[in-house]
């Protein structure tokens, strides 16, 4: 893998842990809140999984992805990530108030 590769997938897999990290707060809070918290945070929370899922999914194709195939699945692997970190961001700030 070129410099510009190890590069990225060094910045997509800090991007997915650091959403990891910040889904599991979530959840923390989930179980300490009260039960109609509880209700929408515990469904937000399925979404953000699903993304999770989703945004893996595309990580390990890029990651296999042979060199011809890697510009084509770059972009996807970067939005997949980017829309999991606004997600959990815009989750992290509702259940904050």
């Amino acid at each position: 893998m070129d410099k510009d590769k190890q590069v990225l997938m060094e910045k997509l897999d800090a991007r997915m842990e650091q959403s990891k990290l910040e889904i599991e707060k979530l959840k923390a809070k989930a179980q300490e809140s009260k039960a109609d918290s509880q209700l929408k945070l515990n469904d937000e929370l399925r979404k953000l999984e699903q993304k999770k899922d989703e945004a893996h999914s595309e990580l390990q194709k890029l990651k296999n992805a042979s060199d011809s195939a890697w510009n084509d699945l770059k972009s996807g692997a970067e939005h997949a990530c980017r829309t999991l970190s606004d997600s959990v961001q815009q989750a992290a700030s509702r259940f904050s108030e």
